[in-house]
């Protein structure tokens, strides 16, 4: 047992078919509507694993209440606060059935979710079921269409499309919640470990590349909640240190898939600087830390990605407006002149 986690419930349950695996943390107003959702399922041999993740409101109390209603609800504590991405691997080593799906603690399933996945995965022996999702948005449904020509893809052409396109153009969000993964694929694949940011990024980016066959179900299955005052959504320093290693992490993956040609790297190199882009982009964050955003402009890592995909470091502060170039040569403390070499070099 992991250090600093205790299991409430004594109870023996029968083996399900499925897991679902909810990380909570502070989540005592979402928390109830999230499990009615799973509760109420048309599929009903399924555990359901809630993390609670340290949490100093009544998140627990309510799960604990609903146990004593559903034997099939179990919950596990950590004594201190893991993170998201620990208290998921917590749950996946707690659970006893073959197949796993991950529901965030402020989201909705859809009734028939876990059966429709179940169902995908199980029928065609696929590794990796996907569906489509919704959106609500402070109350406004947003219907999301995944681009996918067709249904079934084996590998080649899941490399080719579904991995490209997400995971290194950036298309589309890559998220955990709208899959169904297998157990043991997940305990193959996993090595790196999920920091504050892009966990969801870098667990699919590791078992993907396990994937020989992938199924998408073109139907809205999950709908995802977004708050306009969302953590997810805030930036903070170590932001962009967990953007450098994961991005290191992706090199390796891409090179041992064969895909390190200069092409992929171009658009690797552009997925990279874009998100840094919209994280220096966030004004308030720059303005408190300053010595970190001239830390990430000067990173040698941060201009090798620049120069593959033809961007200059500089023309991030330019292109969002934050700076005039006068003052981004104040702010990098660059003689005139060899700011001017330096994104000749860097653009051509």
């Amino acid at each position: 047992m992991m250090k600093g986690v205790s299991s409430i419930s004594a109870r023996l349950f029968i083996m399900a078919k499925l897991s679902i695996i909810i990380p909570i943390h502070n989540s005592e107003k979402t928390i109830l509507r999230c499990l009615n959702s799973v509760v109420k399922q048309t599929m009903k041999d399924i555990e359901i694993i809630c993390i609670d993740d340290n949490s100093k409101d009544n998140s627990s109390k309510i799960v604990e209440k609903l146990c004593a209603f559903d034997n099939r609800i179990r919950l596990v504590k950590n004594h201190q606060n893991i993170g998201a991405s620990e208290s998921r691997r917590r749950g996946v080593n707690e659970s006893k059935s073959k197949y796993i799906c991950f529901v965030d603690s402020d989201d909705e399933i859809n009734i028939d979710y876990c059966k429709k996945m179940y169902e995908a995965i199980v029928n065609t022996n696929a590794d990796l079921v996907e569906c489509n999702y919704s959106i609500n948005k402070n109350g406004v449904i947003i219907h999301k269409s995944l681009e996918r020509k067709k249904n079934y893809y084996r590998k080649d052409d899941f490399v080719k499309t579904v991995f490209c396109d997400n995971l290194i153009k950036g298309k589309e969000s890559v998220v955990m919640w709208n899959k169904i993964y297998k157990k043991e694929l997940i305990d193959k694949a996993i090595k790196y470990k999920g920091a504050n940011v892009l966990e969801d990024y870098l667990f699919n980016l590791q078992y993907f590349p396990f994937v020989n066959l992938y199924v998408f179900i073109d139907e809205s299955l999950y709908l995802y909640y977004i708050y306009s005052n969302s953590l997810s959504r805030t930036l903070d320093p170590l932001t962009y240190h967990e953007l450098l290693r994961i991005q290191r992490i992706k090199e390796k993956y891409l090179m041992d898939l064969g895909l390190f040609n200069k092409s992929i790297r171009r658009e690797s190199a552009i997925w990279f600087c874009k998100y840094v882009y919209s994280f220096l982009n966030n004004n308030d964050l720059v303005l408190r830390h300053k010595q970190i955003t001239k830390k990430i402009i000067r990173n040698s890592y941060m201009h090798k990605f620049a120069t593959i995909s033809h961007h200059s470091i500089f023309d991030i502060l330019l292109m969002y407006k934050m700076y005039s170039m006068a003052e981004i040569i104040l702010f990098l403390n660059v003689p005139l002149n060899k700011f001017k070499k330096t994104i000749k070099r860097m653009i051509y």
